[in-house]
C-alpha cells in the first residue's frame, strides 16, 4: 500500500491479510477504524474477503471495480472478494471510517438470507438506517478488549451484522433513531406509563 503513511490506524487493528479468528458465521479478517488524509489514496487491490466500510465523517470517492462512488458520513459501502477496490480522499476533506472484512460460512444455514440477498451483487453503496455504525462499535469494542467470551460474542455480532446489511440491500424501511415517527412516539408513551407505574 503506497500510501500507507497517509492511513492512521485506531486501536488494535488486525492486518488483513489472514483470518483473525472463525466463528461459526464465518470467518473474520479485519476490524479496524482508519483515518485518511486530505487528497490521499488506498491504491487499487483486490479484496481478499467481503467487506463491510461505514463512513463516520468526511467525504472520499470510493472505487468498486468500474464503478465509482462518492461516499460522505453516515453512509454505507459493500464490496465483495475477488472485486479491484480503492478510496480516494477529497482534496479538501479527511475522512474516518470504520471497516469489517470477513467470509461467511455458505454451510452455516442461518445466514442464507445474508448470502440470497447480499452476495447476489459484488457491491452496493447506500445510506445507513442507523443500525450499521452502532453494530460496528460493538465488534470494534469487542475486538478492542478481547477476553474468554469474546468469541461467543463476535459471532453473534456478526450474524445481527449480516442480518442487518440484508436488510439494507433489500430496500428494507427501518425508523432512524432521533426522528419523530410512530415508532419513537409509541417508545415516548410507553415511558411515560412505566414512569406513572412507579
Amino acid at each position: 500500500m503506497k500510501d500507507i503513511n497517509h492511513l492512521f490506524f485506531y486501536g488494535n487493528v488486525h492486518h488483513p491479510s489472514k483470518v483473525f479468528l472463525t466463528v461459526p458465521a464465518g470467518e473474520i479478517f479485519q476490524i479496524a477504524e482508519l483515518s485518511m488524509v486530505k487528497g490521499s489514496e488506498i491504491p487499487e487491490h483486490v479484496q481478499i474477503c467481503d467487506e463491510i466500510t461505514y463512513m463516520v465523517s468526511g467525504k472520499a470517492m470510493v472505487y468498486s471495480g468500474d464503478t465509482c462512488f462518492e461516499m460522505s458520513a453516515g453512509q454505507v459501502h459493500f464490496i465483495t472478494k475477488g472485486m479491484y477496490h480503492k478510496i480516494i480522499a477529497e482534496a479538501d476533506s479527511t475522512p474516518h471510517f470504520l471497516c469489517f472484512g470477513y467470509q461467511v460460512n455458505p454451510e452455516y444455514a442461518e445466514l442464507n438470507d445474508y448470502i440470497a440477498s447480499v452476495r447476489k451483487s459484488s457491491h452496493f453503496h447506500t445510506n445507513d438506517d442507523g443500525s450499521i455504525k452502532p453494530h460496528m462499535q460493538l465488534l470494534m469494542n469487542e475486538y478492542y478488549n478481547y477476553d474468554s467470551d469474546s468469541d461467543v460474542m463476535l459471532h453473534n455480532y456478526f450474524c445481527q451484522m449480516m442480518r442487518l446489511l440484508a436488510r439494507l440491500a433489500k430496500g428494507a424501511k427501518r425508523s432512524v433513531p432521533g426522528k419523530k415517527n410512530s415508532a419513537s412516539v409509541n417508545s415516548v408513551v410507553y415511558r411515560v406509563v412505566k414512569y406513572i407505574d412507579k
